[in-house]
């Protein structure tokens, strides 16, 4: 740039140049869907909370309606616990529905309710409870 340049000739070589420095919104989305989901990622707290002993966790109990299942797998894809899987097993459309792999870990957050389009499966709170158990460093 020189410095008797007009100031709209700068503003439209800034202009054409911007385009090959931008990153390219489909690569950066590729490379954030093929990083670990962040279920995966291990969160570990560096102290022990003061009230640790007095959170109790629910338990819920999942229930899939495997005749209405579609096999999107938002509910695996989303389950904050991971309790769900793929199945082997087929249901009268031809899907695989989703099975129940660790059913211990369900906390009966709905979750998996409110993202099936189907309304293929739903969650049970159970009587029991179970204390929270916190990773630490």
């Amino acid at each position: 740039m020189h410095h008797n340049e007009p100031m709209a000739a700068i503003w439209v070589r800034i202009c054409l140049d911007l385009p090959g420095k931008l990153p390219d919104t489909f690569t950066a989305l590729r490379v954030r869907s093929q990083s670990k989901p962040w279920r995966d990622r291990n969160m570990k707290f560096w102290r022990i909370p003061l009230d640790t002993g007095e959170i109790v966790v629910s338990q819920g109990e999942v229930h899939v309606i495997e005749d209405r299942c579609k096999g999107c797998g938002y509910c695996i894809e989303y389950c904050p616990r991971n309790v769900l899987a793929p199945s082997e097993r087929f249901n009268a459309k031809g899907y695989h529905p989703p099975a129940v792999k660790q059913p211990e870990l369900c906390v009966n957050c709905h979750y998996c309710e409110a993202i099936c389009p189907d309304f293929a499966i739903y969650s049970l709170g159970t009587n029991t409870q179970r204390p929270s158990v916190l990773p630490i460093r």
